[in-house]
């Protein structure tokens, strides 16, 4: 029933309906709290609502109760496209750098990473990062 559940959510965000995606995201997980893919869910909606502090709580809860490194390299990297577009890049880079230390091929982690870098005017280590993308796809 979860994985259906899962899978209706994440038809409603990639069609960017995310406040149907957010009500089904809180409705189930009334019933299944401690759902990382639930909780990581609520972050997206919330993110495409820029509803940020919101999504924040989110992924903050998703990291609470996930252990395995891929499943948390997600949600930091997540989490810091969050802090990025909130122009908190010093948390961006922080879950950034933490999402790579997890899963080094991890090609959106890295891609965030230097666009945050440009963002910050850091050029030169936005460019590593753009170079270093290309080796992993």
């Amino acid at each position: 029933m979860i994985q259906e559940q899962l899978e209706d959510i994440h038809g409603l965000l990639r069609a960017g309906r995310y406040t149907d995606a957010l009500q089904e995201v809180e409705r189930s997980l009334l019933a299944d709290p401690q759902n990382w893919n639930l909780l990581q869910f609520g972050g997206f909606a919330c993110r495409g609502l820029e509803h940020f502090p919101r999504a924040l709580e989110f992924y903050a809860k998703a990291l609470d109760v996930t252990t395995m490194d891929d499943d948390r390299a997600a949600v930091l990297q997540n989490r810091g496209v969050v802090y990025q577009l909130m122009g908190k890049y010093e948390s961006a880079v922080s879950d950034l750098d933490e999402s790579l230390r997890l899963r080094p091929w991890h090609v959106n982690a890295r891609n965030s990473l230097a666009l945050t870098y440009g963002k910050m005017e850091k050029y030169e280590a936005s460019r590593v990062e753009y170079e270093a993308t290309l080796e992993y796809i």
